[in-house]
């Protein structure tokens, strides 16, 4: 059972030191596709995915202390070349959505650019008519290993839909 996010740096320093953090996340960034979907397996999915990506030393120690993706994507919406909308659930805290907006980097280039616009709150204080989450009030500000995940999962969506990376992460303008 997952009891505290991958994303969680003291936690993650907990179970493997300090020196290994960087490691990881390095690894589960660069793959974030792979390692989404074995996550959602659980168990022994997550452990070999673990050890495939050159992990194998700690994934005993990740299981051990209860680590791995706390958040899951509830839905997703707009998938086109322009981007799409992912609604995340976030265990103890609530729903929160990011988005992932693609580009051409310059006009004559032909490369895509991807970047996902990620919530730091659920709800917005501010009450605006016009925005549906401003009329649902602010809730609760999200912890620091939420907002990583939401670009984790962004990530993993993008190289699945698109077979590319984020290049660039912004933070929603709410309240």
């Amino acid at each position: 059972m997952v009891v505290a996010s991958l994303f969680d740096r003291v936690a993650l320093s907990r179970a493997v030191g300090a020196e290994v953090v960087p490691k990881v996340w390095s690894a589960l960034l660069g793959d974030a596709e792979f390692f989404a979907r074995h996550a959602q397996l659980g168990g022994q999915a997550w452990e070999f995915a673990l050890a495939q990506k050159g992990l194998g030393p700690y994934a005993s120690a990740l299981t051990a202390h209860g680590l791995g993706v706390r958040s899951s994507t509830a839905g997703w919406t707009g998938s086109d070349r322009r981007g799409f909308k992912l609604l995340l659930e976030v265990p103890g805290v609530g729903k929160c959505e990011s988005a992932v907006i693609t580009w051409p980097h310059r006009w004559w280039e032909l490369e895509q650019r991807a970047t996902v616009c990620v919530s730091s709150q659920v709800g917005c204080a501010m009450a605006c008519r016009f925005c549906d989450t401003g009329l649902a009030g602010k809730h609760k500000n999200l912890p620091a290993w939420a907002i990583v995940e939401q670009h984790f999962l962004a990530q993993a969506s993008l190289q699945r839909e698109q077979g590319g990376g984020l290049k660039n992460v912004v933070f929603m303008g709410m309240g």
